[in-house]
């Protein structure tokens, strides 16, 4: 049991720096990595594509969970990135003095491990000789001597029934064998032979008898890559193992290849791309030795220490410290400053050629990424309007990069058609929303370029507002305010995870502030807009349930001398105008209709179009129109807030929404009517507390003498 738990432990310690990160690969993708409580890390690997070569390759048998090498079938105790493999070897076991006896010789061969020189020894037990002999190399060989005049338990030297010896280097080919001479009536009649790793076996009395019953012992092998060393390995060759760009590697002491090592400052596995890893050493103490830890400030691949203002020095225990910095430098501090700021000129100097190429490189990238993503369309399109991007902020491609954590996937907060939006927190801990589009897809560029036109211009308090945009990288992204309460869809239609009821008066105040930002859209902004994907899922709302208007991939701006365009319709299923689906005459009625339907879900909390419902009813206009037509209005009230809703505000918003979703658009009232009757309601006291069991609907429709009674 003690030496199991000890194996565990050698077995943690190896594997530390790499589980200290979540973000760190142990293996390849796809690829096992644990055998039972063992990490299996490349080069090493379980299962075909899984390993660098066949020597690496091991099987995981179950359900013992026994991790063997497919090459010898040794079983693996643990494995380390330093370029250490733990094994079992037997035990040679002779007792007739025979070699020919069964067990009296052990052979092992590696192809690319080596018998540890420096953490084995060869042991003999007994009365006889333990040999060690090396097949690939016939001179390579050890033997120990045991004598049976003297037992001291827990010691093995040349004179008590147990011997030890060093092991030679280079040692791949094993053939380990005991001799026995013991005497008939000697107190052991049998001799072992066995390699193990130091400190791993104690000689016990017991040991000496026919009856031992070890078979085995933990054997420390070492463990290397390549055919050559590292100056033969070169870097631009595919067979270089170190993948990692923050690696470095090291000559194999006991083996004809080498060995990769993370550099100094990093951790992981460095057999794997980006396997290396920045070490934050200001979050642990014992990692650096700064004086404060509050001045620690990371860097990539090391820290700095700071020194608090006032004060200078290298902010480290074991340097100068921080001292008071005085007010008048001494002669020498002038001196040492001049020598310094000389050779930063002088470097400075010989550096400004390569960094102006530098430059030069990068310009070229982001002039490349800057015109594929549209910003020449977005300059020209200014140009027209005779605007100015400086109204919105241009971040850089690395200030997003660190805001999102480099997009990972847990920042994802929303994806649809027109790309991925990510939460971000800039440097100042503002929090934002960055929309990334869709890497390859040509079309949604012109639509980011449309949004960014469309919401530069936009400044109204239920429009999400646009903060800027980055066009230097692979794909444009653009940077909102975040919202933090989701969407609309997601509050009155999943009960699942949305427990918690908006009331009705909220729900009436949100339909006012939708209706209040689409008035401004069409009517009050600089240049109309039409916003043409009016719906719930892109209604968000904020920690105070204030509405806010999102999504404008696919508005289109309204000349002031034209009262409709002709578009390729645009648009979701169950929210579109059908005139403007037969016709492609896009008009601003077009968002009164998809309004309508935004009512209809706030009265009903049923979803715009649902296949779950009968065919008949599937679209939520045809499911309200037939239960008007039948006199069971009520029956499509969300029962969550009929009962302690206000029954007036019922009948005239559902008499508004079947005005807006009239089939003619000249039909149907503008945003800015809709928007005054709503803030009406909201404004009307004698609405608001009533209830009774009667309610008449009266609608507008083609026979004006038409009732509906429920």
């Amino acid at each position: 049991m003690g030496l199991l738990l000890l194996q565990v432990l050698l077995q943690f310690l190896f594997l530390l720096p790499m589980l200290g990160s979540s973000t760190i690969n142990v293996a390849l993708p796809d690829c096992e990595y644990k055998c039972g409580n063992i990490i299996v890390p490349y080069p090493f690997g379980i299962g075909r594509g899984c390993y660098l070569e066949t020597a690496y390759a091991v099987e995981c048998q179950k359900p013992n969970n026994l991790l063997l090498l497919q090459e010898t079938r040794v079983p693996v105790i643990s494995i380390s990135l330093d370029g250490y493999l733990r094994v079992a070897l037997n035990v040679s076991r002779n007792c007739n003095g025979s070699e020919t006896e069964e067990g009296s010789v052990i052979s092992y061969s590696f192809s690319q491990f080596a018998t540890s020189d420096i953490r084995n020894m060869l042991t003999g037990v007994g009365c006889g000789t333990a040999s060690l002999r090396d097949n690939g190399n016939i001179g390579n060989q050890i033997t120990c001597s045991t004598e049976a005049n003297k037992m001291i338990e827990g010691s093995c030297n040349g004179s008590d029934h147990c011997c030890q010896s060093y092991m030679p280097r280079f040692a791949r080919g094993l053939r380990i064998s005991a001799t026995n001479i013991c005497q008939p009536k000697a107190y052991s009649s049998c001799t072992y032979g066995f390699l193990v790793e130091n400190g791993e076996y104690s000689f016990q009395e017991s040991d000496i008898s026919s009856s031992w019953t070890k078979k085995e012992y933990p054997v420390v092998l070492d463990w290397w890559v390549g055919k050559g060393r590292c100056r033969v390995e070169a870097k631009d060759l595919d067979s270089y193992a170190c993948k990692s760009e923050q690696s470095v590697c090291s000559d194999s002491d006991n083996g004809p290849g080498y060995v990769c090592n993370c550099s100094d400052g990093y951790r992981g596995n460095p057999y794997l791309r980006n396997g290396c890893q920045d070490i934050n050493e200001c979050e642990d103490p014992s990692l650096n030795d700064c004086i404060r830890q509050e001045n620690c400030k990371n860097r990539e691949g090391t820290y700095v220490c700071i020194c608090p203002k006032g004060h200078r020095g290298d902010g480290r225990k074991d340097g100068t410290g921080c001292v008071a910095n005085p007010q008048v430098m001494n002669l020498l501090t002038k001196i040492l400053v001049g020598t310094i700021v000389g050779i930063l000129v002088l470097l400075l100097g010989f550096s400004s050629v390569y960094w102006t190429l530098q430059r030069r490189k990068i310009f070229k990238m982001r002039e490349k990424f800057f015109e594929r993503n549209g910003g020449f369309l977005l300059q020209m399109q200014l140009s027209r309007q005779n605007r100015s991007s400086s109204q919105t902020r241009v971040f850089s491609a690395e200030e997003l990069k660190i805001a999102t954590e480099d997009y990972h996937e847990s920042r994802i907060i929303g994806q649809g058609g027109q790309g991925t939006v990510y939460k971000g927190v800039l440097p100042d801990n503002q929090i934002v929303a960055i929309k990334k589009a869709k890497i390859g897809d040509c079309s949604q560029v012109e639509e980011f370029i449309n949004e960014l036109l469309v919401l530069s211009q936009i400044n109204h308090r239920n429009v999400v507002k646009l903060l800027g945009c980055c066009l230097e990288t692979e794909v444009p992204l653009l940077v909102y305010e975040f919202i933090t309460n989701g969407n609309l869809a997601d509050h009155i239609h999943d009960r699942s995870s949305r427990p918690f009821v908006i009331s009705w008066k909220t729900r009436l105040k949100i339909a006012t502030e939708i209706a209040s930002a689409l008035s401004y859209l069409h009517s009050a902004a600089l240049v109309p807009i039409i916003h043409r994907d009016i719906k719930c899922a892109n209604i968000l709302l904020d920690k105070n349930y204030t509405a806010k208007i999102s999504d404008f991939g696919c508005s289109r701006l309204i000349p002031m001398d034209k009262e409709q365009l002709t578009t390729l319709v645009r648009g979701t299923l169950g929210y579109l105008d059908p005139e403007y689906f037969q016709t492609s005459h896009l008009t601003e009625k077009s968002d009164v209709y998809s309004f309508g339907v935004v009512l209809l879900e706030l009265l009903s909390g049923e979803k715009a179009l649902s296949f779950s419902r009968l065919e008949s009813e599937r679209h939520l206009v045809t499911r309200f129109d037939f239960a008007i037509g039948k006199n069971h209005l009520a029956d499509i009230l969300d029962q969550r807030i009929s009962g302690n809703g206000k029954v007036e505000q019922f009948s005239r918003v559902a008499h508004l929404a079947m005005r807006c979703l009239r089939i003619r658009g000249e039909e149907r009232p503008t945003m800015k009517e809709v928007a005054v009757e709503l803030e009406g309601l909201r404004d009307s006291k004698n609405v608001f507390g009533r209830r009774t069991d009667h309610i008449s609907f009266m609608f507008n429709s083609t026979k004006s003498d038409e009732v509906w009674t429920i």
